[in-house]
């Protein structure tokens, strides 16, 4: 080596010089290693100071750099002699790794000083510490390397037999193919690519001719044949990823210079499908075989499912699975779903074919997920809705529906919402439930047998397909909208009752009594419902006039069983309708304020009149006054004081009132009119009720009576005698014969007789003559103390209804008049059609057009209103 360095031009003859030469020695040696590189002797040298070594064939050539200058070749392209013979320069490369330097005897130079040190054209730093190094730089020659003429073909033979060994399965490569790689490699960095990928294609085409036609003479048995193609399609796929695995640095070259390279196992496949198309029979026998596996596993025949499932995966792979599976798998689904969704819907009840379908959905989904591609699974999903839903759809809701509902079957119902829900053909179900809702509806709205059931069994109506929407629909909103529109559809279907009965079944809720059995929750929640019963409701008018009636007697009569239920029903109505729908509702609880506080001053008031009548109660005079004012004041008198326009109208009627309640009457008039000099007092004596203390000649002790006033009025006449004829009572009591004679029967005819009648004619007949003699009963008896006679007057009977009804329908007729004039007023003119839109707009009841013009006319008639003389149908307002 020191002979070596001799030849070169040195420029510096330190022994720092000969020190480095043996570093880069030893650091050849490491390359070399690292390089996994044959050592060579080295030979002369090309370009000195330069040190170069000739490697064996088929190796690089390197030459290190040690000092000075040398002369750099730029890159050359191949010639075309070179291309032919098949050598080919390198392109100049480098190689860079660190050496390590031992440790050295100290150094002047202080820890972390950097020196340098020059060697010709290579400059070498350091810095002196504990792990000193060094980086070196080797460049690859661009001199060409000269390869044997046969070197190709030599080479190209043996990866031939390699490859013919891998299709014949005559020996495993497996150990070798590190080896094969390699010799791949070379022949492609020595261009020789092109050459050997031509030959392997041919190598691939022979033998994928010969896998193909190893089908022709198989068996024709379904299962047995497809295992064959089965075997074939493993084997194939496994010996060509062996060969790509091979070939691979060719893969990646080509793919690299030629964008629309195909790989050679795509290749494989290609060349498989292209021979496979050639072999028509082929290609359909394993098409057919699949189809019919298919079949057989859909009809519940054992198929070897793995075996079916990869040979479609592989027609997949080839690019045939439309032509052979998909189209002919769909044609065939189309005629087998047509079929048998006819034949079951004909044979089965409709319960039993949901079940059927919701079971050929999820079986031949399945089976599409296993065997078929994933495109193909909305084509065969949509085949079995269209066939077996589309088109029967109206058969099975019409069928089935009414049936599920009626039978409360919510499982069913839960499976044709979701049968449909898959061929959006929810709205048929939705329109059906509609009409059963009307049909089932109006049939409880209608049904005049059973008018005290109505708002309960509407109630129960909504309850139940309420439940139905929420459980079984998924509480989809357009269900909820129909049940809305359905209701308010029947609800109004009979004019004006289901308005009546809905006010009377909330005064039965908030009666004291008329909800035994049941918490405060219970109470407020039919509340809550009644008032959803409410909002479809047109005629609010209605639902007013005996709803006030109703709270009246609630209110005077003391029967009301929560006043918190009162009020908060109150609020509820409030924010339905607003406020002027309740304001006389809400003076009515103010008139109950009013007169408690008023009752409070009246009681003062008398404790203070009875203390001035002890002082002048020696004089002569007024004695009897005296009396009768002293039998006034032990009766505890309790007055309401009613304003008019909040309360129900009352008709006057006469009555007699015995001389100790006449005397109190008078005695609270006074009081009242000191007061309010400028109002008036009419008495409604239908309103009033008293309690009566009695004896009765077997009843040890008293007995309160809780009496109406006409009830009152009668039995007190039988203080004085303990008979009267029937005419004698109508003419002592002042009342009208229809009332007296229901007020008589409530007394002598009732569950609690204080009174007995001896009739002159039939003693059976509830009907009452005048010539009929009530008598004392002095044989009553009862063990409670407190007993309560119900008064037949109390009870609204239909006369009153009908009156009530007819004093709304008159209101309304004020109520279009009202609407009338102020349009008119605003618009001043307005044509006929267009007047009677806008009134039907603002009225909050029902009304037809018919109407309108009728209260147009009287308009006419009063001057309010005229028309003009050119255009009869434009109306103008008159000031």
């Amino acid at each position: 080596f020191s002979a070596l360095i001799a030849k070169t031009h040195v420029y510096h003859t330190s022994l720092l010089y000969i020190y480095l030469s043996f570093s880069l020695l030893s650091s050849f040696v490491v390359l070399r290693t690292c390089l996994s590189l044959p050592f060579f002797p080295f030979s002369s040298l090309h370009h000195p100071p330069a040190l170069s070594c000739h490697p064996a064939e088929g190796t690089h050539t390197f030459f290190m750099v040690v000092g000075g200058s040398t002369r750099k070749r730029p890159p050359q392209q191949p010639s075309e002699k070179e291309v032919r013979e098949g050598v080919a320069p390198l392109r100049q490369t480098s190689i860079s790794f660190p050496v390590t330097e031992k440790k050295r005897k100290k150094d002047s130079t202080q820890a972390g000083e950097k020196r340098e040190y020059h060697t010709g054209g290579m400059k070498s730093s350091r810095t002196k510490g504990p792990n000193f190094s060094k980086k070196l730089t080797i460049k690859m020659s661009g001199a060409p390397t000269s390869l044997p003429p046969d070197y190709h073909t030599k080479t190209w033979a043996k990866l031939k037999d390699a490859v013919i060994a891998v299709f014949e399965e005559a020996q495993d490569f497996s150990n070798k193919k590190e080896a094969l790689y390699k010799d791949v490699e070379f022949m492609c960095i020595h261009r020789f690519h092109e050459y050997m990928l031509q030959n392997l294609y041919e190598l691939m085409k022979d033998f994928i001719s010969k896998e193909v036609l190893q089908l022709l003479n198989r068996t024709n048995e379904t299962q047995a044949f497809l295992s064959v193609v089965d075997k074939l399609q493993q084997s194939h796929n496994e010996k060509f990823a062996f060969i790509r695995s091979i070939f691979l640095y060719l893969d990646r070259k080509k793919i690299q210079e030629n964008v629309g390279y195909v790989p050679i196992f795509e290749t494989a496949l290609d060349l498989f499908r292209r021979r496979l198309s050639q072999e028509v029979a082929i290609e359909k026998k394993i098409g057919t075989f699949v189809l019919m596996s298919l079949e057989a596993e859909r009809n519940g025949d054992v198929v070897e499912k793995s075996a079916l499932r990869n040979v479609i995966r592989f027609l997949s792979s080839l690019k045939l699975y439309e032509t052979c599976i998909e189209v002919p798998y769909l044609e065939h689904s189309t005629t087998h779903f047509k079929n048998g969704s006819g034949h079951k819907v004909a044979t089965m009840s409709v319960s039993e074919y949901l079940i059927h379908v919701e079971k050929v959905i999820q079986e031949e989904k399945h089976r599409a997920e296993y065997y078929l591609e994933a495109r193909s699974i909305p084509a065969i999903m949509q085949l079995i809705y269209e066939h077996f839903i589309s088109h029967h759809a109206h058969t099975i809701v019409g069928r089935g529906f009414d049936e599920f509902v009626e039978s409360d079957r919510k499982d069913d119902l839960r499976r044709l919402f979701a049968v449909l829900s898959k061929t959006n053909q929810t709205s048929l179900l939705c329109n059906h439930m509609s009409q059963l809702i009307k049909k089932m509806g109006e049939a409880v709205v209608c049904d005049k047998e059973k008018e005290k059931e109505m708002v309960p069994s509407l109630l129960d109506l909504k309850l139940q397909f309420e439940g139905i929407v929420e459980q079984c629909f998924d509480n989809e909103r357009v269900f909820w909208d129909a049940i809305r529109t359905s209701f308010e559809s029947f609800v109004n279907s009979r004019q004006n009752k289901p308005a009546e009965l809905l006010a009377k079944y909330i005064d039965t809720l908030l009666k004291a009594g008329g909800n035994k059995g049941m918490t405060e929750k219970e109470v407020e929640a039919k509340l809550d419902s009644a008032l959803v019963i409410f909002k479809y409701v047109r005629g609010k008018d209605v639902f007013e006039a005996f709803y006030k009636k109703d709270l009246a007697k609630r209110l005077l009569l003391h029967k009301s069983a929560s006043f918190d239920n009162e009020k908060a029903m109150l609020l509820k109505l409030k924010e339905e309708c607003g406020g002027g729908f309740t304001s006389k509702l809400e003076g009515m609880f103010k008139d109950m304020t009013l007169s408690s506080d008023m009752m409070n001053e009246y009681k003062a008031y008398t404790e203070k009149l009875a203390a001035a009548s002890g002082v002048t109660s020696a004089e002569e005079e007024a004695g009897a006054a005296q009396t009768a004012l002293t039998h006034a004041n032990a009766i505890d008198l309790s007055v309401s004081i009613l304003t008019t326009g909040f309360w129900p109208p009352y008709s006057a009627v006469t009555l007699n009132l015995p001389e100790d309640l006449a005397l109190c009457q008078k005695q609270f008039q006074d009081f009242y009119l000191q007061k309010h000099n400028s109002r008036k007092l009419v008495w409604q004596h239908s309103l009033g009720h008293c309690i009566v203390t009695a004896h009765f000649p077997k009843i040890k002790g008293v007995r309160e009576l809780i009496l109406s006033l006409y009830q009152s009025t009668v039995l007190l006449l039988f203080n004085s005698s303990d008979r009267h004829t029937f005419k004698d009572i109508v003419d002592l009591t002042g009342l009208d014969r229809a009332e007296a004679e229901r007020t008589v029967q409530s007394l002598a005819l009732g569950k609690v007789k204080v009174l007995k009648r001896k009739s002159a004619g039939e003693g059976k007949s509830k009907n009452i003559s005048d010539s009929d003699l009530i008598i004392f009963n002095s044989d009553f008896t009862s063990p409670q103390r407190r007993i309560k006679i119900n008064a037949i007057q109390i009870k609204e009977t239909k006369e009153e209804a009908e009156e009530t009804t007819s004093k709304v329908m008159e209101d309304r007729l004020h109520q279009i008049d009202a609407a009338v004039v102020r349009i008119m007023k605003a618009r001043k003119s307005m044509k006929h059609q267009e007047l009677i839109g806008e009134a039907l707009v603002q009225v909050r009841f029902p009304a037809k057009a018919g109407d309108v013009k009728k209260r147009i006319e009287s308009l006419i008639e009063r001057d309010y209103l005229e028309r003009d003389e050119e255009d009869k149908t434009l109306f103008r307002y008159l000031a």
